[in-house]
């Protein structure tokens, strides 16, 4: 039997393991403009490819996958464009959409001419940008272009648009904070990107939706788990290790948590792109503070600050919850933390991102993502409520099924309420006394 863990490259379809909560939610919220933010290798061209696949598959979405990697100007931007279209000529040719004329016109002028032809089909289209870090380079060379670009993203009716990237994007509000409109990314909506939930990271060890599966016990599922803290990079890597010809993963040892020049780069890349602020939190936390509070004192940071950079952090998997308290979400994370902490600890001052463009960052994240908890709380409450108004029915003969309904609706509203604990209370309260939360990630 072949190794089935990919570990270079993307997914999509029985190999896409997980994101259906946020798949639906990107395609079936109000939000037109979303920024996806995730770290390398976490799975951003994966979720984007997915997202292709099944909104191929529907009635309201024509869907068109453009990589912006490598491109410095509208013109490279136009070029990668039409590629795109014509890689996918069975998908444009019926809507009458023709390569070369849009190559005669502008990059934006040419997306309201595909906008404009899709809706006409009664579509709408769906633009994923991949690599949409290379917009930064637009923003210094060609402010004016991006400008319009951005008209076009968040212009009303008939198309929808999903960058992603890493935060290093964040980078564009500051080079367009001068403009007289608002800086770039304010109106998208801001969806994190961490690792996988327990079930989709099982499912992914077990190779659950290949026809033939891998064998693997209960406890090793577990252990892998808790090695990798769910993240699906990091889970096909340890599995590929694992993996034996006959079909199963062997044992654990301990040379298959050793971190090789590929994870040792990964992390050093990951590290490059966090503020000063967050590094120090981070090293905190591998050096074994396990509260914002011990973290402050070990820091000299303000328990505000610490306290929004956990949650970023745990949000973009680098962090997570344990009994113990804080800690380094996975033991290859952990291991080169220990390895290189005092290079890290000198070079943590020396960031390329600022504290303050970070923390707005966070702020609008944990204002969308309250806004959003708090409508499926409603949801799964009045969802409980009725099942509750049935159960009352049936006296002490409740059906089975009723009895499933009400069980996974009680852990819905458990999962959601442990996720708003997790973030800032006075974000939450603003929320819920109707305080519009902001609309893009620099919102101030």
């Amino acid at each position: 039997m072949r190794n089935p863990y990919t570990t270079g490259g993307w997914v999509r379809g029985h190999e896409h393991y997980g994101r259906e909560t946020l798949i639906a939610h990107i395609l079936e919220s109000d939000n037109d403009a979303v920024w996806v933010v995730g770290n390398r290798r976490m799975g951003k061209t994966s979720l984007l490819r997915q997202l292709e696949l099944l909104a191929a598959a529907s009635a309201a979405y024509v869907p068109l996958f453009w990589d912006l990697q490598g491109s410095s100007s509208l013109e490279d931007l136009k070029a990668e464009l039409i590629y795109a279209v014509e890689d996918e000529a069975e998908r444009f040719d019926p809507l009458l959409i023709d390569p070369a004329e849009l190559g005669r016109r502008s990059v934006i002028d040419a997306l309201r001419g595909l906008r404009r032809q899709v809706r006409n089909s009664g579509q709408r289209l769906l633009l994923l940008c991949d690599e949409a870090e290379a917009l930064l380079a637009i923003a210094e060379a060609d402010p004016k272009g991006l400008a319009g670009l951005r008209k076009v993203f968040l212009s009303a009716g008939g198309l929808r648009v999903v960058l992603a990237s890493t935060k290093v994007l964040s980078q564009v509000n500051t080079l367009t904070g001068d403009w007289e409109t608002s800086p770039f990314l304010f109106g998208f909506g801001l969806r994190n990107l961490a690792g996988l939930d327990g079930a989709a990271t099982a499912a992914l060890i077990r190779q659950a939706q290949d026809p033939v599966p891998v064998r693997v016990s209960d406890e090793l599922v577990a252990e892998i788990s808790r090695l990798t803290g769910n993240h699906p990079y990091l889970t096909q890597v340890l599995c590929s290790r694992l993996f034996v010809e006959s079909g199963e993963l062997r044992p654990i040892e301990p040379a298959d948590l050793a971190l090789d020049s590929t994870l040792r780069d990964y992390f050093q890349n990951d590290y490059r792109w966090m503020s000063a602020g967050e590094r120090h939190v981070l090293l905190s936390i591998a050096r074994g503070q396990r509260t914002a509070e011990a973290i402050a004192a070990d820091t000299g940071l303000a328990l505000a600050v610490v306290q929004d950079f956990v949650y970023s952090q745990d949000r973009l998997g680098k962090i997570c919850q344990r009994p113990d308290g804080l800690a380094p979400a996975n033991e290859f994370l952990r291991r080169w933390l220990e390895q290189n902490h005092n290079t890290l600890r000198e070079d943590a001052d020396h960031s390329e991102l600022r504290d303050d463009t970070t923390r707005q960052l966070i702020r609008a994240g944990q204002e969308q993502e309250a806004a959003y908890v708090l409508g499926r709380l409603e949801v799964w409450r009045s969802n409980l409520h009725e099942l509750e108004l049935q159960r009352a029915q049936f006296g002490i003969r409740v059906p089975l099924d009723l009895i499933n309904e009400m069980n996974q609706a009680k852990i819905e509203i458990e999962q959601l309420e442990q996720r708003l604990a997790s973030i800032s209370p006075k974000v939450v309260q603003s929320v819920r006394n109707g305080t519009p939360p902001a609309a893009g990630p620099m919102d101030q």
